[in-house]
């Protein structure tokens, strides 16, 4: 079973964000079998555009509202609905075009109440624990908007990619969903079961141990176990959405050994350090096709 994300608590704009976030997804899960095309082979068309634009202004919490929890999921249901009506009484589509975004419009009926990052939480704990066995924790598991780009010096156009995670120890496992609240779409939701692959594989398990920081070539390694668990489970992880989450998994991981970050040293100090996950990544690839070879 799906562990039950809340937002912030106390923070009744934070929840706000996290239940528009929420709509997204929901959404998004209802489209799986849209997304593809209307993300590749239609990206371009200024009306896959547009509905890709009302997906994510459509969920946006009432700047001016008297009720303190309004139905985001209704409310993008609704803008989307009129997007597409919209489209389909004004643009020069074709027969195939009709079809398509007239098969959105009925989609929308399937989005109905859920948690999918929450059941996203429970099947990568599960396979964590077929890795584990009778050592595993089940961590605590919350998604957090976030008021810029978790990689603050990226934009959106340049990085899609707009959720992020880290695991707490102490005073016992917590996995925090990071996630750009004003801009999370298909490329972010799509890298999340890599995301949190990466934090129940590498990260959770240091529990009790309370290792420090991971080293250059630490993390590196940790990586590419994480990314092999990641392909081996994709399929179970996301079936609805398998090929996109495993391009985008993949597309993610190899910005993210491309980066610049910041590394944190033992007595506080800042080193800018390039690429500091790829050392190991590449060492740890390395072990393993020589592994094979002599097998």
């Amino acid at each position: 079973m799906g562990a039950q994300l809340p937002g912030r608590r106390g923070d009744g704009a934070s929840t706000l964000q996290v239940e528009s976030i929420r709509a997204r997804t929901i959404v998004m899960e209802a489209w799986s079998d849209r997304l593809a095309a209307l993300t590749g082979e239609r990206r371009r068309q200024p009306e896959s555009k547009a509905v890709l634009n009302a997906l994510q202004f459509g969920s946006y919490p009432p700047r001016h509202s008297a009720d303190l929890r309004p139905d985001l999921l209704a409310k993008l249901k609704h803008t989307l609905a009129r997007q597409i009506d919209l489209i389909v009484e004004t643009a020069a589509l074709d027969e195939s075009g009709l079809r398509f975004y007239g098969s959105l419009k009925r989609d929308l009926a399937k989005a109905v109440p859920g948690d999918p990052i929450g059941e996203l939480l429970g099947r990568v704990s599960d396979k964590a624990r077929s890795v584990y066995g009778q050592d595993w924790i089940v961590p605590e598991s919350e998604v957090v908007y976030l008021g810029r780009h978790p990689r603050a010096s990226h934009t959106i156009d340049g990085d899609p990619y707009t959720a992020t995670a880290e695991t707490d120890l102490e005073p016992r496992p917590q996995v925090k969903v990071r996630i750009l609240g004003t801009h999370f779409g298909v490329e972010a939701y799509c890298s999340l079961p890599m995301i949190i692959t990466h934090e129940f594989v590498s990260h959770v398990p240091s529990y009790p141990r309370r290792n420090s920081q991971p080293g250059l070539f630490n993390e590196g390694f940790m990586d590419w176990a994480s990314l092999t668990f990641f392909r081996h489970w994709c399929h179970e992880l996301s079936p609805t959405l398998n090929s996109l989450v495993l391009s985008h998994g993949d597309e993610l991981h190899r910005r993210l050994l491309h980066e610049v970050e910041d590394w944190r040293g033992i007595r506080g100090t800042t080193v800018m350090v390039r690429c500091r996950r790829r050392p190991g990544c590449r060492s740890a690839g390395s072990c393993a096709s020589a592994r094979d070879a002599s097998c």
